[in-house]
């Protein structure tokens, strides 16, 4: 299995306020493709059962998950960065499990 990373820079305007998002994806949840609900509910293909069921559906994982966070720089009684200086940090994590 590859690793790597990725190191993105950018410069944007701040706030003076803490902002974050967050977000995630299971595929758990996605719906079946038309094709396989074709594939199974067809009564030339054989009988519906378990077996069948399994065999037509696609047996992988995959799930992704993030997050960014972004504020003013403050070190109190040293530097106070609001309209100047601004931090932003974004972090994805994936995960992919072929069956």
């Amino acid at each position: 299995m590859d690793q790597g990373a990725v190191t993105n820079v950018s410069m944007k305007s701040g706030t003076n306020l803490v902002h974050g998002s967050g977000y995630g994806f299971d595929s758990k949840i996605r719906a079946t493709p038309w094709f396989t609900n074709r594939f199974i509910y067809d009564p030339e293909t054989g009988p519906i059962d378990k077996e069948k069921i399994d065999r037509s559906t696609p047996g992988w994982v995959h799930q992704r998950w993030g997050a960014t966070l972004s504020a003013p720089v403050w070190i109190p009684r040293t530097y106070d960065g609001r309209n100047r200086t601004f931090w932003s940090f974004g972090y994805e994590g994936l995960y992919i499990k072929r069956l």
